[in-house]
């Protein structure tokens, strides 16, 4: 159009954009009213999806089909209607915002707005202290949104921790909010990602890689049918030892860790032999079959657990990923998974 961008069906840009743009998506897996369309997404997946654009610096569009009638269906009507309930308490971290200074958590994602930065805490920490690494600015005052409860917090170095309340039941998206003095940081898009025993997951997005040879970081296209687009950010192009991929992590305590790799893997890239580095110790793996590359089909991811790794002391590791010898692309890596192995 000229005065703003849109991205593909269903796309959420991986890192933030500058300027006006918005994602596209339909509540269902249809543009239209289509009777046996059932596959709606609920609340949650709504709020969420919803604070994701936002943390991004974008607006979501989402499109409802009615029937022949005009009649909304009735599973829009009551997920729309819990969200309205959500955005009555939380809507100021949404509305007139753009995306936050802090990058996703494994906890959530930010939004700000001058003096405020809005925490969408989408997974609770589980000793209920959250972490907000990197805040250079002095903090005026920390309290939830819904209610506006003053939340006790305490800094240690630059990073920020907050004793957020136990949940007294199941949440989509608790809202925190730092009022703080003075601009707004930049964004630190080189900020290594933070991996902790507090979450049952610690993701760590192939966007993030630092790549070296022809390993390039790619958004892939694909559908499960027509019309029904899918997009994945991954890091391809490796077929050569010097065609590496480097993760930045930040381990916040010490413990072992189930590593797993995300990837889609066709079958000519099969059981091809591969390797994973933590912190100067090198796991060796196969690649296993998943499916073809098809833009117009499935594309199939599997979380392969490589190896389980043991953090001596917190602070910064690099994983470092590539293929063991010269042959096909090793495979298209989503997502490095790191799980907290419990005694």
């Amino acid at each position: 159009m000229g005065d703003y961008k849109d991205f593909g069906d269903s796309e959420i840009p991986p890192v933030p954009i500058n300027g006006v743009w918005e994602s596209i998506f339909t509540h269902n897996d249809s543009w239209g009213y289509i009777e046996h369309d059932m596959n709606f997404k609920s609340s949650k997946q709504i709020i969420q999806l919803l604070a994701s654009v936002v943390s991004k610096g974008g607006n979501l569009m989402l499109n409802v089909g009615p029937d022949g009638k005009g009649n909304i269906p009735a599973y829009s009507e009551k997920y729309l209607r819990e969200t309205g309930k959500w955005l009555t308490k939380n809507g100021e971290s949404i509305y007139n915002t753009t995306y936050g200074f802090i990058p996703a958590q494994p906890w959530g994602v930010t939004s700000s707005k001058p003096g405020k930065l809005f925490l969408h805490v989408f997974n609770h920490p589980f000793n209920n202290k959250l972490l907000v690494p990197g805040f250079p600015r002095r903090i005026n005052k920390v309290y939830e949104l819904a209610g506006k409860k003053i939340i006790p917090w305490h800094k240690n170095g630059n990073d920020v921790v907050i004793d957020i309340p136990s949940l007294n039941g199941p949440s989509p998206n608790t809202v925190f909010v730092i009022e703080y003095s003075g601009k707004a940081p930049a964004y630190d898009s080189i900020a290594p990602i933070t991996v902790s025993l507090q979450f049952a997951a610690n993701p760590v997005e192939a966007v993030t890689a630092k790549t070296s040879g022809d390993a390039a970081v790619k958004s892939i296209t694909f559908s499960h049918y027509y019309g029904d687009w899918k997009h994945a950010t991954c890091v391809t192009g490796q077929k050569m030892p010097a065609d590496s991929a480097d993760f930045q992590i930040r381990v916040t305590e010490a413990g072992d860790y189930k590593l797993i790799l995300e990837y889609a893997c066709p079958p000519e890239s099969a059981r091809q032999e591969g390797s994973v580095t933590v912190n100067g110790k090198e796991y060796l793996f196969r690649t296993l079959r998943t499916s073809e590359v098809e833009r117009s089909a499935p594309l199939l991811f599997i979380k392969h657990a490589v190896a389980i790794t043991t953090i001596i002391k917190p602070g910064i590791y690099s994983i470092v990923i590539h293929p063991m010898q010269q042959g096909k692309e090793l495979f298209k890596l989503k997502t490095v998974i790191l799980e907290p192995v419990s005694n």
